[in-house]
């Protein structure tokens, strides 16, 4: 989704991304740290030990412990016209059906923190192709429905410098433009032209 000056985010899973950095990788090796999330906790591709301390017995993804509800509510959309899984509403976490907890973290030891860390990672499924990281992605995809840990409201929507975990310092650039009022009256008349409106 474009932000100001190109900058893009996502909401699910940074399948491009993943493929990358680390790819090719089926499960063959851990996944890297793909970034930070706001709270300052690392987040990884899918891949961790299987053993949860070294490379000694390989690897296993990492799965999400949201599942699909059986149906929605009966003031809720229509299934025939949002299938189910189209909102994050459609999942609900159950306890020990996945790898990950319900921030979509566990507690790990990985090659950047060989003394353990609280980690999150991406959530794929594995459907289509049979292949992990067949672009299908897993709700809740990278963080769950809140922070594990405390995330300094002041810090979001500036150019904050975070201090993350064993000392490693990040940039992020989060700002989200408000719209003028000129952008809204191109952005109102393109839309009746062929043209799409563009910022």
């Amino acid at each position: 989704m474009p932000l100001n000056a190109a900058t893009y985010h996502y909401h699910q899973s940074p399948y491009a991304l993943v493929e990358q950095l680390d790819s090719g990788n089926i499960g063959q090796r851990h996944s890297p740290i793909l970034g930070f999330a706001f709270d300052g906790f690392p987040i990884y591709g899918p891949y961790a030990y299987a053993n949860g301390a070294d490379d000694s017995t390989g690897y296993q993804q990492m799965t999400s412990s949201y599942q699909l509800i059986a149906e929605r509510p009966a003031n809720g959309p229509s299934q025939i016209d949002y299938e189910l899984g189209s909102f994050a509403e459609d999942f609900e976490y159950v306890a020990g059906s996945g790898s990950l907890n319900e921030y979509n973290m566990a507690f790990v030891i990985t090659p950047e923190y060989p003394g353990g860390t609280w980690a999150y990672f991406t959530t794929f499924d594995v459907g289509g192709s049979g292949t992990p990281l067949d672009g299908d992605v897993a709700f809740p995809f990278t963080v769950g429905p809140h922070y594990f840990g405390e995330v300094d409201q002041t810090i979001v929507g500036r150019n904050p410098m975070i201090t993350v975990p064993n000392d490693v310092t990040f940039t992020f650039q989060y700002v989200v433009p408000a719209p003028s009022t000129i952008s809204l009256i191109v952005c109102s008349l393109a839309l009746t032209l062929p043209r799409r409106c563009r910022r």
